[in-house]
């Protein structure tokens, strides 16, 4: 078994020794572009800028950075916060604790009613939600 294993380990490294080296032959003999290869290993090293910024949408729940409702139809503005028509995929929402909606954090004041399918048909046709809250109403608690 031991000597499998010397065996094995040798091909391994022969293998690599040889791949090297037709890696550095190949250099030698290609022509390379100083310019473009620093602009290469710059770009490799530098994150895309969308990945370095965490961005949310206007239009949902968020709860632990983490989406937890969808926004549809009309928000109307209270004097002290908001009413939402249609709050959908709700499931992951908990109704307790606060929720973080654009730059204000709101908590649930009343909520009209939460079903698991809404067939609506509004402004913009004929429409399905799966766990949706309707009527809810928030209060602002920080902004």
């Amino acid at each position: 078994m031991e000597f499998i294993i010397k065996i094995t380990v040798t091909l391994l490294a022969g293998i690599m020794i040889w791949g090297i080296g037709v890696f550095v032959v190949k250099m030698w003999k290609s022509q390379i572009d100083p310019r473009k290869t620093v602009e290469n290993c710059v770009a490799k090293l530098q994150p895309e800028p969308t990945k370095l910024l965490a961005t949310r949408e206007p239009d949902k729940f968020y709860q632990d950075g983490k989406p937890v409702g969808n926004i549809h139809e009309t928000i109307s503005e209270l004097p002290n916060g908001f009413m939402f028509k249609i709050v959908s995929d709700t499931e992951e929402l908990n109704i307790d604790r606060l929720i973080d909606f654009r730059r204000y954090q709101l908590k649930i004041v009343s909520m009209g009613y939460r079903t698991g399918m809404l067939g609506y048909s509004g402004k913009n046709g004929a429409t399905s939600y799966k766990n949706a809250i309707i009527n809810l109403q928030c209060k602002i608690v920080s902004e």
